[in-house]
């Protein structure tokens, strides 16, 4: 027979371990989404730089039947300032 007496002091412990882990873990997560963001934005600046960014949105029906990467209906650039981007940026 297992004995499961647990004591205060070890649910107490058992908890702030738990509780440092997802501290950990969010922090991780946190900088591994700064990261992402970080790169999107240098993605953004050099679009801009080499002239590739579009100052006016796509028209709604270029979404439609894009394909991977958009590729039969918009450019490759395009696919990345209208749709990669924002949802990084999400």
């Amino acid at each position: 027979m297992v004995n499961y007496d647990v004591s205060r002091s070890n649910l107490t412990f058992i908890s702030m371990t738990f509780h440092s882990f997802n501290m950990k873990n969010s922090t991780t997560n946190y900088d591994k989404y700064s990261k992402v963001s970080s790169k999107a934005t240098e993605i953004e600046t050099e679009l801009k730089r080499i002239h590739r960014w579009q100052k006016e949105p796509l028209p709604p029906e270029q979404y439609e039947n894009m394909g991977a990467f958009g590729s039969n209906t918009i450019t490759y650039e395009q696919w990345i300032q209208f749709v990669l981007l924002p949802r990084i940026h999400e």
